[in-house]
């Protein structure tokens, strides 16, 4: 399966890591705290410009409406820009990865998860089996996958 991000053809192997903004606000407009892209950023392995506050040379702002759902590779250089508009920018970020891909974020979500649900852990982050959760999860480190079993979504695997 492929499917296409910036013109550019992406095979499933490829597909490590991907964000997906769901948009609250009108963004058809610039000025309104677009997200910018550099197309082809994601094949480069150093940053494109010098500052990386600033909109970089080659930007392209993502203009979509309340509604619009923008999917693409995080190794895509992006950045939000400065709102000019009387309404604040409501944009909700879900980033998804690879489990092998570690967490990048220093979430600051410990204290909540000795009262968390075992799938909730997952989903926070938690491996019972240390840095080899991520690589090779133990049915302990995946409880979403037991869950999605018994519910018929999918059928019994290898965690």
């Amino acid at each position: 399966m492929q499917s296409t991000c910036l013109k550019h053809q992406i095979t499933d192997e490829e597909q490590a890591a991907f964000e997906r903004d769901g948009y609250f606000t009108d963004t058809t407009e610039t000025g309104r705290g677009n997200l910018h892209v550099l197309p082809g950023s994601h094949l480069q392995d150093e940053f494109p410009g010098q500052d990386r506050k600033a909109i970089i040379d080659g930007g392209v702002p993502v203009s979509v409406p309340s509604g619009t759902a923008v999917i693409f590779d995080r190794r895509l250089w992006h950045s939000g820009s400065h709102n000019y508009w009387c309404e604040s920018r409501r944009v909700l970020f879900y980033g998804y990865s690879s489990r092998w891909l570690r967490p990048r974020d220093d979430m600051t979500v410990g204290h909540y998860l000795d009262g968390c649900a075992p799938i909730r852990q997952q989903l926070l982050g938690v491996t019972h089996s240390g840095g080899r959760g991520y690589t090779s999860p133990t049915a302990e480190d995946v409880p979403l996958r037991t869950w999605l079993e018994q519910h018929g979504a999918i059928s019994g695997s290898p965690a």
